[in-house]
C-alpha cells in the first residue's frame, strides 16, 4: 500500500514539473511588439515567426513592420525557416560576402539549395533592399512550389509574361500567398517590408503544411494594407 502511494506521488510530481515547464516555455516564447497591434493583418504572422526565433524585434520593444528588408536579412530568415544547415556549406564565391560575414552561412546554404543566386558581377549585394520580384523567386524556390506557366494569363497588369519573375508571381497568386498590392497590380519593383516578408513566409508554410497549427490562415486583405503603414 505504501509502495503504491509513493509511486502515485512520484507520478503526480513528474506531471506537475512537466506542466510547469511547459507553461514556462510558452510564456517565454510569447512575444508582443508595441507597434504590432492585434487588428493588423500581419499580426499572427509576426508573432508566429518571432515566437519560433526566426525574426526578432528591437531593444525598444518595436518590430518596425514598415521597415524594408535587405537581401541578407531575407536570406537569414528564409534559411532558418527552411531549417537549412548554415554551418557545413560550400562557399558560393561572392566577392562581397566573406566567410566572416554575418549572413555568410545563410546565403551559402540557400545558394547550395538552388534557392538564390547572385549577380553577373559575382556579388550578392546583401545590404540592398529586397524587391517584391526577387522575393517571389525566393519563396517559390525555397518552399519548392511548382512554377506557373510564364504565359499564363495574370490579373496583374504590371507583370508581363516576358519578365523573368512572371512565373514566380503567378505561382504566388494561384497559391493565394499574395493578393497583390491592388487587385490588378503586384508592384514587383517595390521594396519588401518586414511585415510583408513575415506574411509571405507564414502563408507559404501554411500551403506547404496545411495542418501546422502555428501558422495563420492566409489573410484576405491585399498586400497594400501592409504597404500603407508609414
Amino acid at each position: 500500500m505504501k509502495s503504491k502511494l509513493i509511486k502515485s506521488l512520484v507520478v503526480v510530481l513528474i506531471v506537475s514539473v512537466i506542466s510547469v515547464s511547459s507553461i514556462g516555455y510558452v510564456q517565454s516564447k510569447s512575444i508582443e511588439f508595441t507597434d504590432v497591434p492585434k487588428h493588423r493583418a500581419y499580426y499572427e504572422a509576426v508573432i508566429s515567426l518571432s515566437s519560433r526565433g526566426y525574426i526578432s524585434g528591437y531593444p525598444d520593444g518595436t518590430f518596425r513592420p514598415a521597415a524594408n528588408v535587405t537581401r541578407g536579412q531575407a536570406a537569414k530568415i528564409i534559411a532558418n525557416v527552411l531549417q537549412l544547415d548554415t554551418q557545413k556549406v560550400k562557399n558560393p564565391g561572392f566577392i562581397d560576402i566573406s566567410t566572416a560575414h554575418q549572413y555568410y552561412g545563410h546565403i551559402a546554404a540557400l545558394v547550395e539549395a538552388g534557392v538564390i543566386s547572385g549577380y553577373e558581377d559575382q556579388t550578392f549585394k546583401p545590404n540592398q533592399s529586397m524587391t517584391r520580384a526577387h522575393m517571389s523567386k525566393m519563396i517559390i524556390k525555397g518552399f519548392n512550389f511548382e512554377e506557373a506557366d510564364k504565359n499564363a494569363m495574370s490579373p496583374f497588369t504590371d507583370v508581363s509574361s516576358k519578365q523573368w519573375f512572371a512565373p514566380y508571381v503567378e505561382s504566388l497568386r494561384i497559391l493565394n500567398i499574395t493578393t497583390g498590392t491592388t487587385p490588378t497590380t503586384y508592384s514587383p519593383g517595390e521594396l519588401v517590408t518586414r511585415s510583408q516578408l513575415a506574411s509571405f513566409v507564414t502563408r507559404s508554410e501554411k500551403v506547404k503544411s496545411p495542418d501546422t497549427p502555428v501558422i495563420p490562415e492566409p489573410s484576405e486583405e491585399p498586400d497594400f494594407v501592409i504597404d500603407s503603414i508609414k
